[in-house]
């Protein structure tokens, strides 16, 4: 009785070039440039989702910015921005009677000390008000809603990557 032999075969040049196709998915460069357009999508909604008062210096702060050799990060170092996404408690002024609020754009870009030495220029409940306390400021929470959408999607990107190059 001839024992039954299997015969198996495989195409070297077609695994080749699947092996070069995953190594050239795979690559570090390439992950990386994939979540670098997915943090320039969170950039521009993050973008459109920061309130413009009087400078647009908050919404032009974003920025995104290399993490070690895959990542990255989005940030916006104006100072402003913490008590936009945190949202501040109703509070009074620290070191003087009462805090200078500016109502129009003049008004801020002189500050409290230009608009004291030029009080003919400014009028009171015009251009600005002194108060004694403010309600605060209610939290946008920006990032935490970004960070929950885009850390979703490039998962979801890198899942589909994997896949494809097999």
């Amino acid at each position: 009785m001839a024992a039954r032999q299997i015969a198996i075969t495989v195409n070297a040049k077609a695994v080749q070039a699947a092996l070069k196709r995953t190594n050239k998915i795979l690559s570090a460069p390439f992950i990386k440039a994939e979540l670098r357009a997915i943090a320039e999508a969170a950039k521009d909604e993050a973008i459109a989702k920061t309130p413009e008062r009087f400078t647009g210096n908050t919404k032009a702060g974003w920025q995104v910015v290399s993490r070690g050799s895959v990542g990255w990060i989005l940030r916006n170092n104006y100072r402003a921005m913490r008590y936009l996404e945190k949202g501040t408690k109703a509070h009074g002024a620290k070191r003087a009677k009462r805090m200078f609020i500016p109502l129009t754009k003049k008004a801020h870009s002189a500050g409290p000390k230009g608009v004291y030495r030029n009080r003919k220029n400014y009028k009171w409940k015009v251009d600005y008000v002194l108060a004694k306390r403010v309600k605060g400021v209610p939290a946008h929470n920006i990032l935490r809603d970004l960070d929950t959408k885009y850390g979703n999607l490039a998962e979801l990107r890198l899942d589909r990557l994997i896949r494809k190059s097999f």
